[in-house]
């Protein structure tokens, strides 16, 4: 049996113009069921745009564009992290608008000198890159 990923994902819709997308479900009361709600006519809460159905393939290369920058994310700390005792503290992003990156991720490790030392970046996946480099360039040296 093959995989068709052109076929739609029950009850799942997108709109072509801003991307909202919206999952439509039918809560049956008598059995407690829950099932898709299959059917078109709705319009985009914010234009009013027809919405369109999603296949499987869409559906599978928006969550792959979730997944990966937390793959790399895992990669970087395992990394990191491979020397023993290594400490990698990440924070959330702040976006302030002040000119000054956003995101610091902590890391207390052999390549520190086993003190603590912030790495800034606009995103805290480009924050431990930075945090990677650094430790290869240390390995480099040794």
């Amino acid at each position: 049996m093959s995989f068709d990923p052109n076929i739609h994902v029950p009850g799942a819709w997108r709109c072509a113009k801003c991307g909202f997308g919206l999952i439509q479900s039918n809560l049956n009361a008598t059995d407690g069921t829950v099932t898709a709600r299959d059917k078109p006519g709705d319009t985009c809460p914010n234009d009013g745009a027809p919405l369109w159905r999603v296949t499987w393939r869409e559906s599978y290369q928006e969550m792959m564009a979730l997944a990966e920058p937390m793959f790399e994310r895992d990669r970087i700390i395992a990394f990191i992290c491979s020397e023993e005792g290594a400490v990698v503290g990440l924070t959330g992003d702040n976006p302030d608008f002040n000119g000054q990156p956003n995101s610091v991720v902590m890391i207390c490790a052999g390549f520190t000198g086993w003190c603590d030392r912030d790495f800034r970046a606009d995103t805290v996946i480009e924050a431990l890159r930075l945090a990677e480099i650094a430790k290869h360039a240390f390995e480099a040296s040794q």
